[in-house]
């Protein structure tokens, strides 16, 4: 006679051997004016869309009109769209369990749903897993998932679940009412009629605007169609945009042209933004932003330097370094001081970095002193000025300022 204890270990060591390592919760990204979590609403709310014609005929196809192949597509689908919008490669999402016809109450009724996707993933490679996925989970049901949190050990504060933010459920094989156990800010019901197939986004109000759950359920459309137009196409190149949407992207988001000046230099929108907006960020290097006040002081301090070893109107500065902000920094340093630039590939043996100089008539050198080729400053007749080691804090005069070279680093 087999022993429930045993077959509970069984179950309890699954669920730990599956959940084991980092968990790291994906969620589709809210809208700004949320804060999540504490704040947000205990209701839900609701937004309806449906799959008609070719695309609810493919589903029906490819999961053989059967129930549980169909949720499998399903869960795919939404595992592919987080993958797409989050970048994450290892993603929990909900599910109930199935619907139990004796009456009773029971042990568990929700299942943590446990798949890695990549951008090389195939449709067809994840199809397969999250069928084995689903299958599996179904036969170690019955360990109670407040249970494994606990066993987890992570948080469960009741209005924030810690496995996953998104279950997905099929209407005649499970019970929306099995997920009440839990709080997630976002539900997919799906239910399926004659002619298509209707879906219920419930969502929390607090975290997401109908227009973006709008946008959510229209891409998740056009990724199903484009992924079972051919199921061995990579994740990654999956269409998710229509062509209504990508039509409005490129006309109605795109009809400003006409407010912008172009009758400035990049230069000079810099100083003005470094006036305007000084903590605003300018640029981003491996992941460090760099604010408009800081670029554009960089910016004066090389232009002083340049100006001050005669670089205006009719000149060339080399830049020699490798891509860096100082990089962007020594070019607008160049254009405000009336200048153009020479740009320089370290990699060049210093002969050729020579010739170019020399057949330029460039006298003046912009180089990291940390990576200029060894030999240059011999063979090399010029200035060699190293941005990150320049000290001066002359004042531009304004006549000098952008000189000349006016259409140099102009927008026009």
């Amino acid at each position: 006679m087999n022993n429930p204890y045993d077959h509970t270990h069984k179950e309890r060591d699954y669920w730990l051997e599956k959940l084991s390592g980092q968990i790291m919760k994906t969620v589709f990204p809210p809208d700004e004016q949320g804060e999540g979590g504490k704040s947000a609403s205990l209701s839900l709310s609701r937004f309806s869309f449906e799959i008609v014609d070719r695309l609810f005929s493919q589903l029906l196809k490819v999961s053989n009109n059967s129930p549980v192949r169909l949720h499998i597509l399903l869960t795919a689908g939404w595992l592919m769209l987080l993958h797409r919008y989050t970048g994450n490669t290892d993603i929990i999402i909900g599910a109930p369990t199935y619907r139990q016809e004796v009456e009773g109450e029971l042990v568990n009724t929700v299942l943590a749903l446990r798949c890695g996707v990549t951008g090389n993933t195939t449709v067809r490679e994840l199809l397969m897993q999250v069928g084995q996925t689903v299958l599996e989970a179904d036969k170690h049901q019955n360990y109670p998932i407040h249970t494994l949190i606990y066993k987890l050990n992570l948080p469960d504060t009741g209005h924030d679940f810690p496995l996953f933010d998104l279950s997905v459920l099929l209407e005649g094989i499970h019970e929306r009412g099995y997920l009440d156990r839990i709080r997630q800010n976002m539900i997919v019901s799906f239910n399926q009629g004659s002619d298509s197939l209707k879906g219920i986004i419930e969502y929390n109000g607090a975290l997401y605007s109908e227009a973006t759950i709008a946008r959510i359920a229209g891409h998740f459309t056009t990724l199903m169609a484009s992924a079972l137009f051919d199921v061995n196409t990579p994740v990654s190149s999956l269409e998710l945009i229509s062509e209504a949407e990508r039509e409005e992207i490129l006309t109605r988001f795109n009809t400003k042209a006409e407010e912008f000046v172009f009758n400035k230099t990049v230069w000079q929108y810099v100083d003005e933004f470094a006036q305007r907006t000084p903590d605003a960020t300018a640029l981003i290097f491996e992941g460090v932003p760099y604010t408009y006040k800081r670029v554009g002081e960089e910016v004066n301090r090389i232009c002083a330097e340049l100006q001050q070893k005669g670089v205006g109107e009719d000149c060339t500065v080399g830049i020699l370094m490798e891509r860096s902000p100082m990089m962007a920094e020594s070019i607008l340093a160049v254009w405000k001081a009336g200048g153009a630039y020479i740009p320089l590939d370290i990699s060049y043996p210093v002969s050729r970095l020579v010739g170019i100089l020399e057949d330029s008539s460039t006298w003046v050198l912009l180089g990291d002193s940390q990576t200029l080729p060894q030999g240059l400053s011999d063979e090399y007749k010029g200035i060699i000025l190293d941005p990150n080691t320049i000290v001066n804090t002359a004042t531009l005069p304004a006549h000098r300022q952008g000189a000349g070279f006016k259409n140099m680093g102009s927008l026009a």
